[in-house]
């Protein structure tokens, strides 16, 4: 499943919409694991607490979008392989010491909501961040290290965190009003009060790479489950 729900804390119970990247075969494999996570939840307080994430049983205006590639705007590197709910990126910006890649996703996400990718950087150079660009901000990996980014006069600052592995990592954020906390592979790693909260906008993924190099990173299952 996305994400180990045994260690996910401060989720509910109630869906109301579900986007997610895959391709038409994964979406019976998606259901049955839907299934199966929604009826282990637990009720439990988040943020000022009545917030509910997820039901036993879906609401009836759930809905399951399969997005091709094509919903990805590129705003800067490519996207050189495409597969079953799962694309490998690469780097075509150039900043003055380092590259990067930026990708939004075609969808509208309004606060409360829970977003997740999970990703795995296939060049070298692992010393880069790789972020998940939620409504207003950043959160960001990088080796054994993690951050939650809205600006530099208001992030985190890099963390380390026993919970990232060297391959694979699945980061999920839940945004509720000003608070976004940040779960790397089930883990709940920290959380960030945004100074000027951003309750709409458009989620995505970014990441840099070495100066005038192409690096690659792996995105697979990016979804988001809204209130």
């Amino acid at each position: 499943m996305l994400m180990n729900i045994k260690k996910l804390e401060n989720i509910n119970k109630k869906i109301c919409s579900i986007f997610i990247i895959t391709g038409e075969k994964f979406l019976f494999s998606f259901l049955i694991s839907a299934a199966i996570f929604l009826s282990s939840c637990e009720s439990r307080p988040i943020g000022g607490g009545g917030l509910n994430y997820y039901s036993k049983k879906p609401s009836e205006k759930a809905s399951i979008f399969l997005k091709p590639v094509e919903q990805w705007r590129i705003e800067a590197g490519n996207i050189i392989e495409w597969k079953e709910g799962e694309f490998v990126a690469a780097t075509g910006g150039q900043a003055s010491s380092w590259s990067y890649a930026s990708f939004e996703y075609n969808a509208v996400l309004k606060a409360p909501y829970l977003l997740t990718v999970s990703l795995n950087r296939i060049s070298n150079d692992t010393d880069r961040p790789v972020e998940l660009r939620f409504i207003g901000g950043f959160f960001g990996v990088s080796e054994d290290q993690w951050y939650l980014y809205e600006s530099e006069k208001n992030w985190t600052g890099w963390q380390r965190s026993s919970s990232i592995n060297s391959g694979e990592n699945n980061l999920t954020i839940i945004h509720y009003g000003q608070t976004v906390r940040g779960y790397v592979n089930g883990v709940l790693v920290g959380s960030i009060r945004l100074n000027t909260p951003n309750s709409v906008g458009k989620p995505g993924v970014f990441f840099k790479g070495d100066p005038f190099k192409r690096s690659k990173v792996a995105f697979k299952n990016f979804t988001a489950i809204q209130r």
